[in-house]
């Protein structure tokens, strides 16, 4: 006659007993993961990372601060060079402190201002305002509008940066400030295109050209 079997299992058996079960547990959530239908993509989706949007170009008008705060450095910095030279520190205010206004704008308001004061139908690169009296007595030369458009053009055209072009427009104009006119006579023509060329050089922007000598190489 066999043995009588014990009504409690043995600890070790009980224990293997536990694990196959687990084994057999996990095994089925693996089988059952894997053989899971993937879950398809709706019409038009990808998974693809999507691209950044893309960035608009600023528009004109966007840009007129900042060129006219770099303007406005710029022409400060050119009257500190002018003010090395006797011979056009002679034509400014004596003992004052000179200072000048300037305007970066756009070609609907520079033909506007080109038509009322020169007559003349269409854009131009900068254009000079002296100042009257009793404000030139007191050291203020006038204003200078630069047309941001035409400055870049002609950046591109001389090969050269915007900032590059700014100067030489910025000098240009000074000298009309100062009572320089180029196209009073072949004289005053020389005289100015001398002075672009030594304010150019004292900013380091001797290798290009200044506006009067471009003009005259056309």
């Amino acid at each position: 006659m066999g043995e009588k079997m014990p009504t409690k299992m043995p600890k070790k058996m009980a224990e293997k007993r536990i694990a196959k079960k687990t084994q057999e547990k996990v095994e089925k959530k693996i089988v059952k993961t894997i053989s899971k239908p993937k879950r398809k993509l709706k019409k038009g989706l990808s998974l693809q990372k999507k691209s950044a949007p893309r960035r608009t170009s600023r528009s004109p008008s966007a840009e007129l601060p900042v060129w006219n705060r770099k303007a406005a450095r710029a022409l400060a910095d050119l009257i500190d060079f002018a003010l090395h030279f006797p011979e056009l520190r002679k034509r400014g205010p004596q003992g004052l402190e000179w200072n000048a206004g300037v305007r970066i704008v756009l070609d609907a308001e520079m033909k506007q201002l080109n038509f009322r004061y020169r007559g003349k139908r269409s854009t131009t690169d900068v254009l000079s305002f002296g100042a009257a009296e009793p404000f030139r007595s007191l050291g203020y030369l006038g204003e200078l509008v630069v047309s941001l458009p035409v400055m870049k053009r002609q950046a591109r055209e001389q090969q050269h940066s915007t900032e590059a072009e700014l100067w030489i427009l910025l000098s240009h104009g000074l000298l009309h400030l100062l009572g320089m006119d180029h196209e009073q006579s072949a004289q005053s023509e020389r005289e100015q295109r001398l002075w672009e060329a030594r304010l150019l050089a004292f900013t380091d922007l001797s290798h290009d050209r200044g506006l009067v000598e471009r003009a005259s190489r056309r």
